[in-house]
């Protein structure tokens, strides 16, 4: 199953890092994760946005057990309250670049503190 961690809180203004992980053992060699969140609230810094609270985050090898990708976001609203980023399509390929079907969380919150 597919893992996405991001603090539970983060102050407005400051930046948050969400971490998504894959275990090999089913076989994955690489992936892509779409990711959607609200741009009011959210600004991608790394990897930049496809589109207004849209991006894409590529899984490659962490070692021989593991894919890993991580986006970078600041919190750019100025009111408190939560936020979430949504899990869309998740594509994961195996050696012979086979489609692996993987499961996922369908979002992830994050509250906003001052």
């Amino acid at each position: 199953m597919l893992s996405v961690l991001a603090p539970d809180q983060i102050k407005l203004g400051n930046d948050v890092t969400v971490q998504i992980s894959l275990p090999t053992d089913s076989g994955a060699k690489e992936g892509t994760v779409e990711l959607s969140f609200d741009p009011a609230q959210l600004a991608a810094r790394s990897p930049a946005a496809s589109g207004p609270g849209k991006l894409a985050v590529n899984l490659t090898a962490a070692d021989s057990q593991t894919l890993r990708g991580s986006i970078s976001f600041q919190v750019v609203t100025k009111v408190v309250g939560s936020t979430a980023v949504h899990i869309g399509s998740v594509r994961v390929t195996n050696q012979t670049g086979d489609l692996i079907p993987v499961a996922s969380p369908m979002a992830i919150s994050i509250k906003l503190a001052e």
